[in-house]
């Protein structure tokens, strides 16, 4: 005790330095909290009766999947120093399904599902370049039109006309 008494400075410095210790490692190991949540769905709700309905009625050969982002789909040919330009553009476009054949995954048809949302000035932009875009590598496109009584027997029937049709060039 008396050796602690005549050293007293050099215990208040190693306290002071295991306090500073201390708060930093409290510091360190907080969580940085991030400003995201899981969604509660993937797809509306008239995505998803659209895509209930329509992908149980595909020919067995093909396999339709929702959400699929531009940039998965294609690839951009271009100059380096032009790359990043033209690969932002298709980074966060996102195509509502895209129908694949089901043995190597080549997509075969994109398909826009237009809900109310698509007649906003951006939503129209927006569809005229992902037209312009799948057209111009040759990826077919079907808009099918949001409505209270989908057909959707009729709609599949359409799909899996067009899915023959390109089947057959």
């Amino acid at each position: 005790m008396e050796l602690i008494l005549k050293n007293w400075q050099y215990v208040a410095l190693l306290v002071i330095i295991l306090g500073v210790i201390l708060v930093i490692a409290l510091i360190s190991a907080k969580k940085e909290t991030l400003p995201y949540r899981k969604k509660k769905y993937l797809l509306n709700k008239s995505e998803r009766n659209f895509f209930k309905a329509v992908a149980p009625k595909l020919p067995h050969e093909y396999v339709m999947y929702p959400q699929i982002v531009m940039s998965a789909l294609l690839e951009t040919k271009t100059a380096k120093k032009d790359f990043w330009q033209f690969q932002n553009k298709i980074n966060k476009k996102i195509i509502d399904f895209v129908i694949f054949e089901k043995k190597f995954l080549e997509p075969i048809l994109a398909i826009e599902y237009d809900g109310p949302t698509h007649q906003r000035y951006d939503r129209k932009q927006s569809d005229a370049f992902k037209n312009k875009v799948l057209q111009t590598v040759g990826i077919q496109l079907k808009h099918v039109v949001h409505s209270e009584n989908m057909n959707y027997n009729a709609i599949s029937h359409e799909i899996n006309s067009i899915l023959q049709e390109i089947k057959n060039t």
